[in-house]
């Protein structure tokens, strides 16, 4: 399988305009039909929808379909466990809901990054002389994610 590219990211980073979509509804086929619309961008909402982390997995294997279209995914919480979860999945883009305060938005960067500097981690490796391998990997596969933050603006600056 080739490295997935974040063309996200990468637009974002050029400076070009993206326009996306929400999307609401669970399952596969809707997420499909909208990112077969010419949008740039789909994103999948487990916050405010009837959305459950299960079901991100069929919504991000829809939308690669679409290469030209990035799948954008909001989990419901700023959880490291609901965060975890949607990133093992293949989400290369988060949009991270309710940062408040300087702690939340810490909180959030440590859940997207690896170890030491973050609680991100992997199953399946248990061999110890792999750990400098992956140490690597991880480093090569942390620049390839974009991480958004829905900022409650008027709560952060007072805090």
């Amino acid at each position: 399988m080739k490295n997935p590219k974040n063309k996200f990211k990468k637009n974002l980073k050029l400076g070009v305009q993206q326009i996306g979509i929400w999307n609401t509804i669970g399952g596969n086929t809707v997420p499909e039909a909208l990112a077969n619309c010419g949008f740039d961008w789909v994103l999948v909402d487990t916050e405010h929808a009837a959305v459950e982390t299960v079901e991100v997995i069929s919504a991000l294997q829809a939308i690669a379909g679409y290469p030209d279209v990035s799948a954008v995914v909001r989990p419901a919480a700023n959880d490291p466990v609901l965060i975890k979860r949607i990133l093992d999945m293949g989400a290369l883009t988060l949009l991270l809901p309710y940062v408040q305060t300087q702690e939340e938005a810490i909180a959030a960067v440590r859940s997207v990054s690896y170890g030491p500097e973050g609680v991100r981690g992997i199953a399946g490796v248990p061999e110890l002389h792999a750990m400098v391998v992956l140490k690597i990997i991880f480093n090569m596969l942390e620049k390839k994610f974009v991480y958004l933050f829905k900022l409650k603006l008027f709560r952060l600056f007072k805090n």
